[in-house]
């Protein structure tokens, strides 16, 4: 299928024919459910996408896009070069999935214990429909759009990862752009676009601890340096972090997500193991909350007669996005979508993306498209084993993300 689309660029004029963009996207719709399908069924973690990435460079070949291979990593990226000169306007998809075995009962559900939990399923159909047209138009282009297909973004840090092995090198897009699909702000409704000005996502870290004692008998705790106790303590400490030491005007979450320690009901352990998540939206608190989780575990260890072993490990940064590639792409969602269907968000949510890399090199922006489906009766959060995403709305995502491309690289701008 081949279409030749009608642009006019003029330094005092301007048009692009949005109804036949739509029509080409709507002879397309079942390509994209069939991307989202196909790509569900074969979810892979990590920095190793075997599978997914045979099946994203098939689908490139059978464009007609060249690409490139990252080597320490499985990443793909190209460039699709427009008629004329001008700027080069990068658009990324994460690929990997995550460690959860599927329940949500779906015909095209996994069954290699991994899954799709998150969305990335939905990004990489929308990237490679959204490729598709342009490359059949790319002669109406005064520019080049670049595409990353980029692994380990869910703790991987894949972008970072990319980025190390000079992903820039060649191809230095002037912005970058990404998004994700579904329910990760609860005032986005189903099929509605969000963005924000500024910080939109937090850092994400890690940390861990290992509280080290004396075991015994449990019947003779007097014999032993009973970690438990010390261990309960800092848990309690660390949580007073936030709520007793952070400005109540800014953000940040400190949350403990694993322990692990003991053998037996009857038997004192002589060590105990934490790991936890901090995330915030400003550098000096993220390393104000390192310090101060450092300064509470060893004080009270030492209370206790333990000993502490702390490792803080910093991620991903704050997702910040241009304000002004902001403005540009709400004008767009302005002349494109219907006024409800469009919300400014005013507030950063908690959850942290590697994307943030790219925005530390490229000036760029991270938008959301609420997307979510009924699973056993009710709406499923991300990274549970029930988690569907509406895939009859992601067309709008191609669309959007077409007429912004069109519109940065139009003469005028």
């Amino acid at each position: 299928r081949n279409y030749s689309i009608l642009i006019y660029n003029s330094r005092c004029e301007k048009m692009t024919d949005k109804h036949q963009i739509k029509e080409i996207i709507e002879d397309f719709k079942e390509d994209l459910v069939r991307h989202r399908r196909n790509l569900h069924r074969i979810p892979e973690i990590g920095l190793k996408l075997p599978k997914t990435i045979e099946y994203i460079k098939k689908e490139l070949d059978s464009s007609g896009i060249k690409y490139r291979e990252t080597k320490t990593v499985d990443g793909v990226y190209g460039l699709i070069e427009g008629k004329n000169r001008g700027k080069i306007i990068a658009v990324r998809s994460d690929m990997d999935a995550l460690p959860i075995r599927e329940k949500t009962g779906l015909s095209f559900a996994s069954d290699n214990g991994n899954m799709h939990a998150c969305g990335h399923d939905g990004h990489m159909a929308v990237m490679l429909l959204t490729l598709r047209i342009l490359n059949q138009i790319k002669d109406n282009l005064d520019g080049s759009v670049m595409f990353i297909f980029q692994p380990g973004e869910e703790g991987y840090l894949g972008a970072e990862k990319m980025l190390k092995e000079d992903l820039f090198k060649d191809i230095k897009p002037d912005v970058i752009f990404s998004s994700h699909v579904g329910s990760i702000f609860d005032e986005l409704g189903d099929g509605e676009f969000g963005i924000g000005f500024g910080k939109v996502m937090s850092s994400l870290d890690t940390f861990s601890l290992k509280i080290t004692g004396k075991e015994s008998h449990g019947a003779e705790p007097y014999k032993a340096r009973d970690p438990f106790i010390a261990t309960a303590e800092i848990l309690l400490g660390v949580q007073s972090i936030v709520s007793r030491e952070i400005n109540t005007k800014e953000s940040a979450v400190v949350s403990f997500g694993k322990i692990e320690g003991g053998t037996a009901a009857n038997i004192i352990p002589k060590s105990i193991e934490l790991e936890g998540t901090v995330r915030c939206t400003d550098e000096n608190i993220r390393n104000y909350i390192n310090n101060r989780i450092e300064e509470i575990a060893y004080h009270t260890a030492k209370a206790y007669r333990a000993d502490i072993d702390y490792n803080y490990i910093y991620g991903a940064p704050v997702l910040e996005n241009n304000k002004d590639l902001v403005k540009e792409f709400i004008e767009v969602l302005r002349e494109n979508m219907p006024e409800n269907e469009y919300k400014i968000l005013d507030r950063p949510t908690m959850i942290g993306e590697d994307f943030s890399y790219f925005l530390k090199e490229i000036p760029g922006f991270y938008y959301f498209f609420g997307s979510k489906r009924l699973i056993d009766g009710a709406y499923h959060a991300h990274h549970t084993e029930k988690f569907d995403i509406n895939e009859e709305n992601l067309y709008k995502v191609v669309y959007i993300n077409i007429m912004f491309i069109l519109k940065y690289l139009s003469l005028d701008n």
